[in-house]
């Protein structure tokens, strides 16, 4: 192309002057030398087809940080059987190594006892359907209704959070940005109609004031551990809000802006006494109601403990 004879010139084809891309390709063979060399003769310019990138090396480090990775994926995971395969072809290109095949022996990411039972065909399917843009016609169980109603939505995101599949995207009648239960889907098709990401649409911003899952209004609120709690709270990053201050007699106080829904409840009152709810006040009422409710459950069953409780 950049011959002075040439029909179309360096400047039309690449809008760069003959100097610019003489000066690019010295750059190119000086920067890939080795791998790749641009040859220049009265008839243009090509590639070196004599050369050729060597064969990767990966460091028992690597493998090993490849081994965690694989092993930590669900066997539910559309990805999990790739990976492995993708895995073994690595350790089979870098040789047997007694370090590693004894790792691989003694290396195990426990999973969750929960699992989550959403098909594997249906995960891959959501996964095709979502780099189309289109939107989806859903037929979805919803829990609050009780019923299966079809339902059109945009998919934005196929995301695993708190044991299970979700399916993050935007309600077309609803209009809102929301999470569907990948299980609760019964059917799904494609439809015609395109639709595009919102530009300031991010997974981890639509998760930033949530516990776990469900969503709400978030609020501060302000909790107190003590005893085994108190140690072991400081041991976890619970959210990206919390804030954690030790008081004089070894308690501990966790600062959080979150919302108070149920999940959260749930994962206060699994703390058990260890942990007091100092605000909002709504919180604190909430959970008082709570625990009365469950003493009223067990009040007239049997006690298996001797002596008074």
């Amino acid at each position: 192309f950049m011959m002075p004879r040439s029909e179309i010139s360096s400047k039309t084809l690449f809008l760069q002057t003959q100097r610019t891309v003489y000066r690019d390709i010295n750059e190119l063979n000086e920067a890939l030398d080795g791998y790749v060399r641009v040859h220049g003769d009265e008839n243009g310019y090509s590639l070196d087809e004599t050369l050729y990138a060597p064969p990767l090396h990966f460091i028992d480090e690597e493998i090993e940080a490849l081994q965690t990775a694989v092993s930590s994926l669900d066997k539910n995971n559309p990805h999990t059987q790739l990976a492995r395969q993708a895995l073994s072809k690595m350790q089979s290109h870098s040789g047997a190594r007694p370090g590693l095949m004894a790792l691989e022996q003694h290396l195990e990411v426990m999973q969750p006892l929960a699992k989550d039972r959403t098909p594997i065909k249906r995960l891959q399917e959501l996964e095709q359907h979502l780099r189309k843009k289109r939107v989806l016609k859903l037929d979805y169980f919803s829990h609050n209704s009780g019923k299966t109603k079809p339902i059109l939505f945009a998919p934005y995101a196929l995301l695993f959070r708190k044991n299970a599949w979700y399916l993050l995207g935007h309600h077309q009648e609803k209009g809102l940005t929301l999470l569907l239960r990948a299980y609760r889907i019964q059917s799904m098709e494609l439809t015609d109609q395109p639709f595009e990401l919102p530009p300031d649409f991010s997974v981890g911003q639509y998760f930033k004031t949530h516990w776990e899952v469900f969503d709400g209004k978030p609020e501060p609120i302000h909790l107190r551990f003590r005893g085994e709690a108190a140690w072991r709270i400081q041991e976890m990053t619970w959210h990206r809000s919390q804030e954690i201050q030790k008081q004089p007699d070894g308690a501990i106080d966790l600062k959080l802006e979150v919302s108070a829904n149920p999940e959260f409840k749930t994962w206060v009152l699994g703390w058990g006494a260890q942990c007091e709810v100092l605000a909002p006040l709504k919180l604190k009422t909430a959970l008082q109601t709570e625990v009365q409710q469950l003493a009223q459950v067990y009040a007239n069953q049997p006690s298996l403990v001797d002596g008074p409780v």
